[in-house]
């Protein structure tokens, strides 16, 4: 079986320029144990609420637009939402982080001590678990 790729690199995807660059629609969708129906429209209200704060944050979305962006879905099986215009890619970002001071982060030998590599785990985000 054959498939055409479009330009965007996946079958079937849509993607326009908009404003702030390429912009496509996210269809994303979570599949739970069974929903009461009586919490089903809470739990598509906090969807939407949970992805647009993470979309804003992210810059893939913008703030002002982010609630007319997002439609949700729910069933007792499903949680779908639907986001239309997202960024096809973040913009780039810059950030200056001030470490130890460079007598305490590299030794006698020019190799980074265990305060630098410190200060470079924890100011990338990542967690030990």
């Amino acid at each position: 079986m054959k498939r055409r790729m479009k330009k965007s690199g996946v079958a079937g995807a849509s993607a326009k320029v908009g404003a702030k660059g390429m912009t496509g629609d996210l269809l994303f969708e979570i599949g739970c144990e069974e929903i009461p129906a009586g919490m089903i429209f809470k739990a598509t209200e906090e969807l939407k609420a949970i992805l647009a704060k993470h979309l804003v944050g992210a810059d893939l979305v913008d703030e002002p637009t982010v609630q007319e962006a997002i439609e949700t879905f729910g069933a007792p099986r499903r949680l779908v939402a639907i986001v239309r215009n997202v960024r096809i890619k973040q913009p780039d970002a810059t950030r200056e982080i001030t470490g130890p001071p460079k007598g305490i982060a590299f030794d006698s030998f020019g190799k980074p001590t265990r305060a630098a590599s410190s200060a470079c785990f924890s100011s990338s985000g990542w967690r030990k678990a």
